[in-house]
């Protein structure tokens, strides 16, 4: 966890500043040993959790509380998935689209909409379960170590 000081005199509207969230995330950068990975780019007021599934992939739940609605979801991470999946409101998952935007950049082909939670699960070629770093296997789903 890291918190970046504020003055409870100072104006309310000034403590989102975009330099202050840049301190913010140099501070995550640092307690992570380098590059911070799962959070959101973007400018606003968006929840992020980043989680592991049982099966070894990776969750990532984003929630916007900003009434701006954004077409795309710029995600910090170096890492390239093999596939994305966004759950559907049925429960289902859906593949998403991605690309990249620079190295350390994948951008969600997905709107991030006003108080509309998106949930992704990414599968990566590598990845943990159990605190254990394992490869999967394509053709051995039932592979396990």
């Amino acid at each position: 966890m890291a918190t970046v000081g504020w003055s409870v005199t100072a104006p309310y509207h000034k403590m989102y500043r975009n330099p202050r969230r840049a301190i913010l995330v140099e501070a995550l950068d640092y307690l992570a040993g380098g590059f911070f990975e799962m959070g959101v780019e973007i400018l606003s007021h968006v929840l992020v959790r980043h989680g592991l599934l049982d099966d070894g992939r990776e969750l990532l739940t984003a929630m916007n509380c900003c009434s701006d609605e954004f077409g795309e979801i710029p995600v910090r991470l170096s890492r390239t998935p093999k596939s994305v999946a966004k759950l559907g409101a049925d429960g289902t998952w859906s593949p998403v689209e991605f690309s990249r935007r620079d190295p350390d950049t994948l951008v969600l082909a997905t709107p991030l909409r006003y108080r509309d939670p998106c949930v992704f699960a990414l599968t990566f070629k590598w990845h943990l379960r159990s605190g254990a770093l394992q490869f999967e296997f394509d053709k051995y789903q039932d592979w396990q170590m």
